[in-house]
């Protein structure tokens, strides 16, 4: 298999024993990133020589017999929301283009302290709005499966790189289905993880509540590991959570006997409608948790859809956010139309979505309380 194909877990040790160098690694990605951007778009920067010179560092560091880190010479691709020192981190938008922030976001910082080499920068939508990655500044992302269609959003260049071999790991995040989306639309595995338990600054000010940051990968394992990673708190965000404990890659790589696991099974929520496609899939799913001997239970909490109180909070936090970059007139007609909505919205009406916000986490914190996993289809249409 070639080098550029390998799951992270097992390519960060092939180069920890040196069967392979970092920088052999770096240029297989490269060479792939050359034969296949051009018709996926899927990075809207590559960062060919810092990639290089850091993975030249990183092998010396090995000759030397240094410990270089779990992720040891393993190229990642950045979502374009994500700072980066350095390097330009435009979100998506003609409104940021020349913005080259001093520090790197947290997320950014861990990856390439465990010894993953940032490769470059993935596609989104402007200021990652929309379920599709496509944007004035670089394009729009094309699904490796169909460059026709799209690897949905906002991390869609993100799911896209992984998806072709472009990167074994890529950073990704989720507000409103943008790690879930772009996975689900690209057959490969995406966590959002618990709120928090990521930190994400220093960072854009917009959804301060909404964003999560996790990892898009080759793997179970790999997101594992990445996880692994990247959890943990920084005294720079203040909404991060404190270390937890956990052992994700041991977790990961547990029994696959799932007797006695209490297991929720909702194809709809109660409330959305699917493709006859999705639930056929769904249902072939949840006969293998019956299989690995999880109990399982039809259920759901019962909640109506939360897409209004979403939207309020969502708009009045773009209105907030990018709203002030309007008079630029760098913004583009979609990314404005969800800006400007949230210009009307009056502070009580935002004080009471952000109460229903509290009493449906809470709603579902009860649920939860019954169960071990939920399983739901990840989308609602093939």
């Amino acid at each position: 298999m070639s080098i550029a194909l390998l799951p992270a877990t097992e390519l960060a040790l092939r180069i920890r024993r040196r069967d392979v160098s970092a920088a052999e690694a770096v240029e297989e990605i490269l060479e792939r990133i050359a034969l296949l951007n051009g018709t996926l778009n899927a990075y809207c920067l590559v960062l060919a020589e810092p990639a290089r010179r850091a993975a030249r560092v990183l092998d010396k560091r090995l000759e030397r017999g240094e410990e270089v880190g779990p992720l040891a010479g393993v190229p990642v691709a950045v979502k374009d929301v994500l700072w980066q020192r350095g390097v330009p981190s435009c979100d998506g938008s003609r409104a940021h283009a020349d913005f080259v922030p001093e520090e790197s976001a947290a997320p950014v910082e861990r990856l390439e302290a465990a010894g993953a080499i940032p490769i470059g920068r993935t596609n989104v939508p402007e200021f990652c709005y929309r379920g599709v990655s496509v944007n004035d500044l670089y394009g729009a992302t094309g699904n490796p499966w169909d460059p026709g269609r799209t690897p949905g959003g906002s991390s869609g260049g993100s799911a896209a790189a992984v998806a072709a071999g472009l990167a074994p790991l890529a950073l990704g995040s989720d507000g409103g289905g943008s790690i879930r989306i772009p996975a689900s639309f690209c057959g490969i595995p995406g966590l959002k993880p618990t709120y928090g338990l990521v930190p994400r600054a220093p960072e854009w000010p917009g959804w301060q509540t909404l964003t999560h940051v996790g990892p898009l990968a080759f793997t179970v394992a790999d997101c594992a590991l990445m996880l692994q990673v990247l959890a943990g708190p920084d005294p720079r965000d203040p909404r991060s959570l404190p270390a937890l404990g956990k052992d994700y890659v041991a977790a990961a790589a547990g029994e696959r006997d799932l007797s006695g696991l209490r297991v929720a099974v909702s194809v709809d929520l109660g409330y959305v409608r699917l493709d006859d496609g999705v639930r056929d899939a769904f249902r072939a799913a949840v006969e293998r948790f019956h299989g690995l001997g999880a109990v399982v239970e039809e259920a759901h909490p019962g909640l109506g859809n939360p897409v209004d109180t979403w939207n309020t909070i969502a708009c009045v936090d773009n209105a907030a956010s990018e709203g002030p970059l309007l008079e630029s007139g760098l913004v583009g007609d979609d990314a404005r139309g969800l800006i400007e909505p949230g210009m009307s919205v009056s502070a009580s009406d935002y004080a009471r979505a952000r109460n229903a916000m509290s009493d449906y986490a809470a709603a579902w914190g009860r649920f939860m309380n019954r169960y071990d996993l939920l399983l739901t289809p990840a989308m609602s249409l093939v």
